[in-house]
Formats: C-alpha cells, sequence, structure tokens
C-alpha cells in the first residue's frame, strides 16, 4: 500500500506483521511504551497484530510505502531457514570422508598415480 499526504492520523488494533517506509518528511508511530519517527533514512517493522498509531504532520508531501507479509510468513521463513540449516549439517556430516587411496598427480607434464 502506498499513500501520499501532509497530515494523517490513525489507530489500529493491529494488523499483519508489516514493513513500514516514508519519502519526503516523516512519520511518528506509536506501540506499547515507544516512539519511533520513521523518516527517508531508515524503516520500520511491526510485528504482527502489534497495535500501534501513525501520525503525520508535514509541511511537505509524505510518501508512504507498507508492504504486508500474510499471517504465518515469518513461522514458515523460520521453518524453511532451520530445515535447510539441519539438511546442510545432515549433507556435511554424511559425505564420504577422504581416506588413503590412489589420486593422480602431474609431474613435469606427466601423469603419475600417487598413493
Amino acid at each position: 500500500m502506498s499513500g501520499r499526504g501532509f497530515s494523517y492520523f490513525a489507530e489500529t488494533p493491529g494488523l499483519p506483521l508489516s514493513l513500514k517506509c516514508m519519502f519526503n518528511g516523516r512519520a511518528l508511530y506509536r506501540f506499547g511504551r515507544n516512539e519511533v519517527a520513521v523518516d527517508d533514512g531508515g524503516y520500520l517493522i511491526l510485528n504482527n497484530r502489534q497495535p500501534y498509531s501513525i501520525e503525520i504532520a508535514s509541511p511537505t508531501r509524505v510518501e508512504t510505502f507498507v508492504l504486508w507479509f500474510p499471517d504465518g510468513w515469518a513461522e514458515k521463513v523460520e521453518r524453511v531457514r532451520h530445515s535447510s540449516s539441519a539438511t546442510r549439517r545432515t549433507t556435511e556430516t554424511s559425505r564420504p570422508r577422504c581416506t588413503p587411496c590412489a589420486r593422480r598427480s602431474k609431474a613435469r607434464g606427466r601423469s603419475k598415480t600417487v598413493g
């Protein structure tokens, strides 16, 4: 979602996990006991169902960009991350270890077997 305006205020009991960005001005977000100003130099990620308010009061027209993630998205990413990490560890431990064996080596342009 995106929008533009000089002033805006809203309170919400909580929406899905989201990424908030502002351009050409700033917005003040309040959640819990926190107040965070978001402007061109940063962004805010709000947790799933985190109640918050947003206030924009600007002499310039502020542009907002908000990306909402579907319910369960963060948990799915975490599961996949742990799953691929476990798979990588399993793959690494199940690889055959190098044992003394015949190897080929080139010495002065000739192949020879070293063993």
